[in-house]
This record gives structure tokens, sequence and C-alpha cells, in this order.
């Protein structure tokens, strides 16, 4: 068994990722920078950070063993977290926080729809109807922002477009068209 080679315990760093979630959307209402910028600087903090922990040793034979198709995937993948990072960072020059989060939470809801699309994989009657619940409570949500302004709304769409991003993202790194699971090829820490 691997011994864990963290210089601090594994929950120490969950209490970083948690607090860094829970605050992130509230600096992003507060900046001023455009989304592409915001987003820029995030994952560029976000590889700093993660620089020291990488298993640089794999990562070599990662490099020199990766074909032109799983960098083509990488690729395919980047961009729809880019897009993820654009559309929901701008909603949050149109709508609340409470609504733009609210609204990515359907991420599971649109990745059980993609995989049942591109997959066929079968969901329970209780997801199908957590699902609804799910939605009906977004379109509760949404419908209060008809009141409050058009820019509102159009903010609203943006977080749903950013979700629907990270989904195919997850259904993209799940498995690609071919069948083939992507994330097996190529480890975590690279993905």
């Amino acid at each position: 068994m691997n011994k864990s080679t963290l210089p601090l315990p594994p929950p120490v760093f969950l209490l970083i990722g948690v607090v860094a979630v829970s605050f992130s959307s509230i600096l992003i209402k507060w900046s001023e920078a455009p989304a592409s910028i915001l987003g820029m600087y995030r994952l560029l903090f976000t590889v700093l950070l993660f620089l020291p922990f990488l298993p640089w040793r794999e990562m070599k034979i990662l490099f020199k063993n990766s074909t032109l198709k799983e960098w083509l995937m990488l690729a395919v993948s980047g961009v729809f977290l880019g897009l993820h990072f654009l559309f929901w960072m701008e909603s949050f020059s149109h709508t609340t926080v409470a609504s733009a989060m609210i609204l990515t939470a359907l991420e599971p809801v649109f990745v059980v729809i993609g995989a049942y699309f591109l997959f066929k994989e079968k969901t329970s009657k209780v997801g199908i109807i957590s699902i609804l619940i799910a939605v009906s409570g977004s379109v509760i949500i949404a419908s209060g922002d008809i009141g409050v302004s058009k820019t509102a709304l159009y903010g609203d769409l943006l977080s749903v477009l950013g979700t629907v991003a990270v989904s195919v993202l997850i259904c993209w790194r799940g498995k690609n068209y071919a069948g083939k699971c992507l994330q097996s090829s190529i480890a975590s820490p690279f993905f």
C-alpha cells in the first residue's frame, strides 16, 4: 500500500478546498475584472498551487507516451473547462450569487441527461424524480429573476450554459465517443 507523502493530512487540504470554493463566487461577484481574466487567473493559481504535488516522474513518462489523440482529447476538455469558467463567471455580472450558484448545482442533472443520450445509461425512478424536483426549483429561481431585470435572466442563462459546459466536460472525461475511458489512460493530476 502506498503511504501518503503529502506534507499535511488530507483533511487539511479538504478544508482549504471547501473554504476556497465557498468564497469563490462572492469574490468573483466583487471583482470588476472581465470574466476571461478571472478564469485565467483562477486556473493559473490552481496550477501554481498544484505544481509541488505533481508526480513528476510519472508526468515525464506520460509526456513521452501520450498519443496525438490523447492530446486532442485533453484540448477538447480544456475548451469545455474554459467555456464553463467564461459563462459562469460572466453570469455574476448579470445575476445574483444565489441564482448563479443554484443553477450551477444543476450539473448532475445535465450529466445524467448526457449519460443517457451518449452512453445509454439508465437512471432510477428516484433519480428522475430528483431531477424533476431540481429543475422545478431552478425554474422557480429563474422566474424570480424575471421581475428583477432582463439582465438577471440573461445571467441565469449564462450560468446554465456554464453548467452545460462543465457537464459536457465530465461526460467527455468519463468516456470519449469511441468508448475508451480517457481517465484510464491519462493520470488525473495531468488531466
